[in-house]
């Protein structure tokens, strides 16, 4: 479906979606509330791309897995807590691979087949972080739900979120796990 709603000035939601995700595996590392640095992860996603680690997860992803899962290419931040408590707060790097894919140096987490809302968000990419709330509470009124203890997620789609466009926005999509499906 497709939207142009200004969720705050200079901030749109220029799309909602309801995907499906087929049956996979994420591959990444899981960090902490007490692993940011001045409030952020960003010096961790520098360390991922400094080391290679997209690569070498990117080079385990399949024709025939990208086909079936075209949004699989992308970098992924996956959330949750389930308490509320900072101390409970996850917060993985990472990417998608098939179900049988085994990568070394990472955590891997199954994910059934399942469908997510998610919202794209344009403007400057300063101004994109932290509009989870904000963006979550606009899937709700468009009648979507997260599934009970599910994960949320930042999800980084090259070109749409590293080439600006002519008023320097870019695009980020923000998700969450709404059920999951026995195909």
């Amino acid at each position: 479906m497709e939207k142009e709603i200004f969720l705050q000035p200079g901030i749109r939601v220029v799309r909602i979606e309801r995907q499906r995700f087929p049956a996979c595996r994420f591959a990444g590392i899981r960090y902490k509330n007490s692993d940011r640095r001045d409030g952020t992860f960003s010096h961790l996603w520098g360390e991922w791309f400094q080391t290679g680690r997209f690569d070498a997860l990117e080079a385990l992803q399949t024709p025939e897995f990208r086909a079936a899962f075209p949004d699989a290419g992308a970098y992924w931040a996956l959330m949750r807590s389930n308490s509320g408590a900072p101390e409970d707060f996850e917060y993985w790097i990472g990417m998608f691979l098939p179900p049988d894919a085994a990568a070394d140096g990472v955590e891997t987490l199954p994910f059934p087949a399942s469908e997510a809302a998610v919202c794209w968000l344009k403007g400057p990419e300063e101004e994109l972080y932290p509009l989870e709330g904000q963006c979550f509470a606009f899937l709700r009124g468009e009648g979507f739900e997260p599934a009970a203890g599910a994960y949320f997620f930042e999800r980084y789609v090259c070109p749409r979120f590293t080439t600006p466009d002519e008023d320097g926005g870019v695009i980020l999509d923000l998700g969450f796990f709404t059920e999951e499906r026995a195909d």
